[in-house]
């Protein structure tokens, strides 16, 4: 496996952001009951997948015929889950954190050089995975002639892909006309 298999970089910054907003927070909201009760399941659904992670728990899935479960061969993959889940409620947190600042300059170009860093720290780790840096992790050996590629039908992935996909397409269509709906429903401002 690459090295990539097990990096979930998020850098200094992101890790604090998340750990803050995703873990601080948040508990505290709900220790005090000012949180909706959507956190719970979610949280509940991060320390599942978070325990499938480890290696003797995630054995029996991968032999398990759930499809995409049985796929992934890497029990770490298992962690992007819960990491996406805390990221997106951080970033809910932290944006109404950022709705409740004032709205200065100096707090404005404080955020743009905290976002800067960021945005910086994850750059420079994604240059370390390169399609030329495959070869290291993976050295070339001597091709088997004895295998063939062979092209197996597999009606329930694609079908599983055919349902991902018209899914996908349901929900931008439905954030697409609320987008131009809400647009509509702003009352329009008049000059004085």
């Amino acid at each position: 496996m690459g090295w990539w298999e097990f990096d979930m970089y998020i850098g200094v910054l992101g890790f604090v952001i998340v750990f803050l907003f995703g873990l601080y927070f948040i508990w505290k909201a709900i220790e005090s009951n000012q949180t909706d009760t959507i956190h719970r399941p979610l949280g509940i659904t991060m320390l599942i997948f978070s325990a499938f992670s480890i290696g003797y728990l995630y054995a029996p899935i991968n032999y398990l015929p759930i499809p995409f479960f049985n796929l992934i061969h890497v029990p770490s993959r298992f962690l992007i889950i819960p990491l996406l889940i805390l990221i997106a409620m951080a970033v809910v947190q932290l944006q109404s954190w950022i709705n409740r600042q004032s709205k200065d300059t100096w707090h404005q170009f404080i955020l743009l050089i905290l976002l800067v860093i960021l945005g910086h720290d994850l750059f420079q780790h994604a240059r370390l995975w390169r399609v030329e840096y495959v070869f290291e992790a993976f050295p070339a050996e001597p091709l088997e002639y004895s295998l063939h590629i062979s092209n197996q039908v597999d009606p329930l992935y694609t079908n599983t892909l055919a349902i991902s996909y018209l899914f996908t397409l349901i929900v931008l269509g439905y954030i697409l006309y609320v987008l131009i709906k809400g647009r509509g429903d702003r009352p329009s401002e008049q000059a004085g």
